[in-house]
């Protein structure tokens, strides 16, 4: 943001000089002990949370006997993505698209249709009130007595509101999560919307290396090796690759837009790209016939769609070279 490094201060706390680097020696917050306190909660509230995706990925790399800087970087890169340390930036996006609390049962009414994502609700280990989140909502009422209140949290209180009340969502167990209200007192505070992933790596940092130093210190630890259970096809005949017709060296029918409709073949085993350079386009609707399997099936190893409207555009151009097969819906 091109200003001055703040050098920290002996005297203060880990949270205090935080807010103090953060925002600088003119700014009130570090020095307001209840702001201070809300923030060392959400820290404490984020510092440790079992087997999630970020730690993991630190218990995979250690078992390897990878550096802890090593195996912390993974980390980092787990929590990096949109589904984990991205929540509660998306959900403050969601809150912000929304943009006021008249939109909100319109908006709970595309979510049931599937049109729209409701971000910050529901969890892969709590089928109830994330018990996280009834400690921030309160939080977030202290801040904002402080700081002023922030206009989304009206619109998050009544979509909460609205869904805990809905049948759609109480038959799902969808329940706000530790994301839903902590964007929202990040934002009151001063952060920007990009620094939200920051703030859950920085107290995640004492959980990962809480599991990294069990995962060395016990002498029973392994090197992890999950077990898969294959559902592909059986066996099968081997053609040597020479022998191969152009066809059946197919993995996928590429629009213009590179947006792709992949064709199952037994000879391709993953959905890596191929080239089309050697193939006419009928020799590939030909393929494209013959394996006109379209819809994900991870039981028979059929093949996925991945853009469905997209691909359509592509999938009407082959119709003519189709001849009279019924046609597949997308």
């Amino acid at each position: 943001m091109g200003k001055d490094i703040v050098e920290p201060d002996p005297s203060l706390s880990y949270v205090a000089n935080f807010l103090r680097m953060s925002f600088g020696q003119e700014s009130d917050l570090w020095r307001q002990g209840k702001i201070v306190g809300a923030l060392e909660t959400l820290f404490i509230l984020h510092a440790e949370h079992e087997l999630n995706c970020s730690t993991a990925a630190v218990r995979h790399m250690t078992s390897s006997l990878a550096d802890v800087y090593t195996s912390l970087s993974g980390a980092v890169t787990a929590l990096y993505g949109p589904r984990h340390g991205g929540a509660n930036e998306a959900v403050l996006k969601m809150l912000e698209e929304i943009g006021s609390v008249s939109k909100v049962q319109s908006f709970i009414e595309q979510v049931k249709r599937k049109e729209r994502v409701l971000m910050g609700f529901g969890h892969r280990v709590y089928k109830n009130y994330d018990p996280r989140a009834s400690v921030i909502k309160l939080l977030a009422e202290e801040v904002f007595r402080i700081l002023g209140r922030e206009e989304l949290i009206d619109i998050a209180m009544e979509l909460e509101r609205v869904a805990l009340t809905d049948e759609y969502f109480i038959t799902r167990k969808l329940y706000p999560n530790v994301d839903f209200y902590s964007g929202c007192i990040y934002k009151a505070m001063g952060f920007p919307t990009e620094f939200f992933t920051v703030l859950f790596a920085i107290p995640r940092f004492t959980g990962w290396m809480a599991h990294w130093n069990e995962f060395i210190q016990d002498p029973e630890n392994k090197i992890v090796r999950p077990r898969q259970v294959y559902k592909g096809e059986r066996a099968r005949n081997y053609v040597p690759i020479n022998e191969r017709q152009p066809e059946e060296l197919a993995a996928y029918i590429v629009s213009d837009e590179q947006h792709v409709i992949a064709v199952h073949l037994p000879t391709i085993l993953s959905f890596e790209e191929a080239s089309m350079t050697d193939m006419s386009m009928e020799s590939t609707a030909k393929a494209f016939q013959r394996r006109n399997r379209l819809v994900s099936d991870s039981h028979s190893g059929e093949s996925l769609i991945v853009d469905k409207k997209k691909t359509r555009k592509t999938y009407e151009k082959f119709q003519d070279l189709l001849g009279d097969e019924e046609e597949s819906s997308i």
